[in-house]
């Protein structure tokens, strides 16, 4: 199967608290397959409010996708995330899904959201 890349964008809500400090994880479910537990993580202070931030995921091309499952390991000062949406473009494709959220995710629960 191809490999590709999948360019997610995380937009952190602009309220009071709406940032977190714990470790997030996303897994990405399509047509013709899925992509496991990934942390997203880069250089940067991530998650906090009224942020995007960006990350790439490699795995195998997942045709459209379905689902998108979203969490976070309640790690850090301040866990919990108010979380907006969250966008996700194939390079193999350049198709762009949106998978709006618009919840608190806290401890032990998983922002499952379907396209």
């Amino acid at each position: 199967m191809q490999e590709t890349e999948y360019n997610i964008k995380v937009y952190t809500s602009d309220m009071r608290g709406a940032g977190t400090d714990a470790s997030v994880y996303v897994e990405i479910h399509g047509s013709q397959g899925s992509i496991g537990a990934t942390r997203l993580e880069n250089a940067t202070n991530n998650f906090e409010r009224n942020r995007v931030d960006e990350f790439v995921v490699k795995g195998s091309e997942l045709g459209d996708l379905t689902k998108l499952v979203i969490w976070h390991d309640n790690s850090g000062a301040s866990a919990d995330w108010h979380l907006q949406q969250v966008e996700v473009t194939s390079s193999s494709s350049s198709k762009t899904w949106l998978f709006p959220c618009n919840q608190w995710l806290k401890a032990q629960s998983a922002g499952d959201t379907n396209g």
